[in-house]
């Protein structure tokens, strides 16, 4: 069950986190709409209206997985991250989705 207003639920969230507590629902929850207001304020765009952008679906992760772990000591390979998550928001300024191709109309 989708939950209103997000792009990436919950669950989808804390399974790609690797969560299953209960303990920082809240926290991640936060956090999601968080990503979504820094990639609408980066793109212009409120891609909760376009149901299958998995480019933008993609950044929301990808910008929670930052904050959740990315200032953790033992947290590796954040760099790529960073850097492949603004090649994309990049992207979708551009009009292009990934998953679609990538090509701006």
């Amino acid at each position: 069950m989708a939950q209103e207003g997000m792009l990436v639920t919950l669950e989808e969230m804390k399974d790609y986190l690797g969560e299953s507590s209960g303990y920082n629902d809240q926290l991640i929850t936060d956090m999601i709409y968080a990503a979504q207001e820094e990639l609408w304020r980066a793109t212009g765009k409120d891609f909760r209206e376009i149901a299958e952008n998995e480019t933008a679906k993609g950044v929301v992760r990808m910008t929670v997985w930052l904050s959740f772990y990315a200032d953790r000591e033992d947290a590796k390979n954040t760099e790529h991250i960073e850097r492949r998550r603004s090649r994309l928001i990049t992207q979708l300024q551009y009009g292009g989705d990934a998953e679609n191709g990538g090509e701006a109309p």
